[in-house]
């Protein structure tokens, strides 16, 4: 079976239709209604994301319009933000953040989840900083983290934003909303302390679990993606990825085709829908 871009878009045309958002009640209704959408471009063959919707021409209305919704839906605690699908800012409703959060092996004690992102990824001692000044003001911002744990020199500030991304990609900090002034940056909050109902429902639902719930909704939204870099949907667990993908080919759900003339998979369901097999 052969696909296109044009193929893929007719197969979920009715997930986020063109023009169908202008306030951020659409927003978070889209946000809730799919689980999670990325929230400004979209690439090829992946999530819907939420520019494509916007019902105006304007590019800069565009920008305008989702960097401040994804602001207010983040600290009023209404949906996440975060780079957790592709790498790309991802707006996950509350339904499926704990599932989310149960993929990345975290258990709910701050203590035990950083000392086993410091074995996962070698985090550096600055995590560590970021994490005890968080604890001890509460939400904190970019610029006053960088002003406070450094001596502002480009190497210390460069070590406090890998820290905040292997932080925040971990899930044990959050965006919890934005700081303003000539630029904008984050505020932090602990994640736990920020989504205490996420940490306690995630905590139950075992990995496997969520790998499996979490690649059948990506492939319900995604009906067609290339193999390349298949096993890297979500930034945690690879090795529970390949299986539960490895287990949807086995029962059928995954079949092997073509897309944009490169090796690729599609969800069974989505081709039986719109009568493709």
């Amino acid at each position: 079976m052969l696909f296109t871009m044009a193929d893929l878009q007719a197969m979920r045309a009715d997930l986020l239709p063109p023009d169908s958002i202008e306030s951020l009640e659409e927003t978070l209704a889209a946000v809730e209604r799919l689980g999670f959408l990325w929230a400004f471009t979209p690439a090829p063959g992946y999530l819907p994301a939420l520019f494509s919707a916007l019902k105006t021409e304007s590019e800069h209305q565009r920008w305008d319009w989702v960097w401040g919704w994804k602001e207010r839906l983040a600290a009023e605690r209404l949906a996440y933000y975060g780079k957790v699908v592709r790498g790309k800012p991802t707006l996950v409703s509350r339904e499926w953040l704990p599932v989310f959060y149960a993929l990345t092996g975290n258990t709910g004690d701050l203590e035990d989840d950083l000392l086993h992102l410091q074995e996962s990824v070698r985090l550096p001692d600055t995590a560590i900083k970021v994490i005890r000044y968080l604890q001890e003001h509460g939400p904190t911002g970019t610029r006053t983290l960088l002003a406070k744990l450094t001596d502002g020199s480009k190497p210390a500030k460069a070590a406090i934003n890998q820290a905040l991304f292997y932080l925040d990609n971990g899930m044990l900090i959050v965006k919890a909303g934005a700081e303003g002034g000539n630029s904008i940056a984050n505020i932090w909050d602990l994640f736990p302390n920020f989504w205490p109902e996420a940490v306690d429902a995630g905590s139950e639902i075992p990995t496997r679990e969520a790998a499996h719930r979490l690649l059948r909704r990506f492939f319900e939204l995604t009906p067609v993606i290339q193999e390349k870099g298949l096993e890297e949907i979500f930034p945690w667990s690879e090795g529970w990825q390949k299986k539960a993908i490895a287990h949807l080919r086995e029962v059928g759900d995954l079949v092997s085709c073509t897309f944009e003339k490169r090796p690729a998979v599609a969800w069974r369901e989505a081709l039986e829908r719109t009568g493709r097999i």
